[in-house]
């Protein structure tokens, strides 16, 4: 039967029938016969969505690839077809790159609700492609044709994310002009908050800090986004490793390109005004108040799914 459903659903969209190839694929999905990538849905769900770009309906298109993301689907074609939507780079001299960093828990949400508060801005939250702590230069700098292409219509773009803290040096290369807000939390309150939401560290919890082989931790796809500490012995343990040498390598990165960044504290009454200061001082881009309302409720969700749709991409073309 899984074999049939694999073969009704490939020989569908091997006939250029692309919506009828898509029923067979999502059923064998849904009813756990075969996995995603058994079957021909994103190539089904790209087709439609360079479609609908080339059609005028660029927000669906856009959707469309965005929701391939939000599966945990990664791929050359699925990061170029949504640059296809997106449209044109230019060079990007002009427009300012700003990249948040901090451990996680340390007030990233917060921080894009307020670089977002910029007049003519684009700001994301931890965007697909997930970028690994190593190897992971080719992502990168995909991720880096993301804010090029949104510099065609923003002043101000960027992503707040923690993953961006082992590719700076490799950004600034490129883009000497780019901009590292690094927010920090006390040690206490990260971890606390990190075992929270990670499940405490007992069997069947979360822990991206270690290798492991998924029998008593669980895998998660967001594990290779982390680094590793081989010589922890729990998961408390872990994540102090993680926050000494997350801000140990943000302190030297500071040293070394002390223009371009900034760490913040978390617990800073004048935080506001600190980022506020450095955007002004390093970009011209006139900001009247940049305010950290945003509260996160301690949840696993925090932030997820922040990459909202482009202004440019709502409306027909």
């Amino acid at each position: 039967m899984q074999k049939m459903k694999h073969t009704e659903a490939f020989s569908l969209f091997e006939q250029g029938r692309f919506m009828d190839a898509l029923k067979p694929s999502v059923n064998a999905i849904n009813n756990k016969q075969s996995l995603i990538y058994e079957t021909p849905y994103e190539k089904c769900k790209l087709v439609l969505a360079t479609w609908m770009n080339f059609t005028g309906r660029k927000r669906e298109a856009y959707t469309e690839v965005i929701n391939l993301m939000k599966l945990g689907l990664d791929s050359d074609e699925i990061r170029n077809t949504l640059l296809l939507i997106m449209g044109e780079r230019r060079d990007a001299k002009d427009t300012s790159f700003i990249f948040g960093l901090g451990t996680g828990r340390s007030g990233s949400t917060s921080l894009t609700s307020a670089l977002s508060s910029i007049p003519n801005s684009y700001f994301s939250h931890e965007h697909p492609s997930i970028i690994p702590w190593t190897n992971g230069e080719a992502i990168v700098d995909w991720h880096l044709l993301r804010p090029r292409a949104l510099s065609n219509h923003y002043s101000v773009v960027g992503d707040v994310s923690h993953w961006w803290l082992p590719w700076v040096e490799h950004i600034y290369k490129s883009h000497p002009n780019a901009l590292f807000i690094i927010m920090r939390r006390s040690l206490q309150d990260t971890v606390a908050s990190f075992l929270k939401i990670k499940g405490g560290g007992g069997r069947g919890s979360i822990n991206h800090w270690v290798e492991h082989d998924g029998q008593y931790f669980r895998k998660n796809i967001w594990d290779r986004c982390y680094p590793k500490y081989a010589t922890a012995s729990s998961l408390a343990e872990a994540l102090k490793k993680y926050w000494h040498n997350y801000y140990l390598e943000a302190s030297r990165l500071h040293k070394l390109l002390p223009d371009n960044t900034i760490i913040i504290d978390l617990e800073d009454e004048n935080k506001d005004e600190l980022i506020k200061r450095f955007i002004i001082k390093n970009t011209q881009v006139p900001i009247d108040q940049i305010s950290f309302e945003a509260e996160n409720v301690g949840s696993i969700q925090d932030g997820v799914n922040y990459f909202p749709i482009p202004e440019f991409c709502k409306n027909k073309i």
